[in-house]
């Protein structure tokens, strides 16, 4: 369970705190979802792994990144067998657009997906839109988080503008699973939900992803994305902390979020690791 307040969730000590009272959060929830799946397949020594393939992912671009710094980093992405990016943007027109052309023109062959994190408007991507080439736009796969979540607002997204919208951020959404405006993607973090269920959403449009947690839990988020044959996803994020024990099992490049396929031991992985682990009970 690993908590991010930034984006909304109670932390630490509170999810403790909830947890020992018997409440529950989203993040509760699927962690104990995750610890139920992981003790049952320790208990009968099986390897949740075994038999699956985890789904290549996307690369995260740094920010701040000089044109020099673009160029080199697509370069060695490209040489690790990336095939996608996603690339974080804010909605300031000419800022955005500057910084998207150096990403473009650095790489004529990388796919990009764009996360605008809720911070753009109608007008805004109506103008930017329109003024974007079309060849641009055939390179992204989608634009996630485009607009504050409204059914009206994604509607009309998907009615009127070129670029496929993916949504994650939905919590205004009655169903999660219905229809969603006109929205053509779906980002799933295990760490809060669970996947679609059969024959809610093409799972040709459902990307993975970790919270960029502990390592078990970006091995959970790993498993379920390998369980649903998902298209390119994003689990790769553990290069973005300091390297640990758990961290350092991991692959350190490429797409591919272990070399083998497989973590060497039971459940999700890391036994020698988590033996190794001082416990504390948290209630009685």
């Amino acid at each position: 369970m690993h908590p991010w307040p930034e984006l909304g969730d109670a932390p630490a000590t509170e999810q403790l705190r909830l947890l020992a009272e018997g409440k529950t959060t989203p993040l509760i929830n699927r962690a104990l979802d995750c610890a139920r799946m992981d003790g049952a397949a320790r208990h009968e020594n099986l390897n949740l792994f075994t038999g699956l393939k985890v789904p290549a992912s996307h690369a995260t671009a740094p920010q701040g990144l000089t044109s020099d710094e673009i160029d080199s980093w697509c370069s060695q992405v490209r040489l690790q067998g990336f095939t996608t990016v996603k690339l974080k943007l804010r909605a300031e027109r000419q800022m955005a657009r500057s910084i998207l052309q150096q990403w473009m023109e650095a790489d004529e062959v990388l796919r990009f997906r764009l996360d605008f994190n809720e911070t753009g408007t109608r007008p805004f991507f109506e103008d930017w839109l329109s003024q974007m080439p079309q060849a641009w736009q055939q390179r992204l796969d989608f634009i996630e988080d485009p607009v504050c979540w409204s059914e009206e607002l994604w509607t009309w997204w998907g009615q009127t503008l070129p670029v496929p919208a993916a949504v994650d951020r939905q919590g205004q959404a009655a169903d999660k699973w219905g229809p969603v405006g006109s929205a053509t993607w779906r980002i799933v973090k295990p760490a809060l939900e669970s996947g679609p269920p059969a024959g809610r959403w093409p799972l040709q449009r459902v990307v993975f992803t970790s919270y960029m947690d502990h390592a078990l839990g970006q091995s959970f988020a790993a498993w379920e994305a390998a369980q649903s044959h998902s298209v390119t996803a994003g689990l790769m994020t553990h290069h973005l902390y300091e390297e640990d024990a758990f961290f350092n099992r991991l692959a350190q490049t490429g797409p591919n979020w272990i070399s083998s396929n497989v973590l060497p031991g039971t459940g999700l992985g890391f036994d020698d690791l988590l033996n190794g682990l001082t416990w504390v009970r948290l209630a009685g």
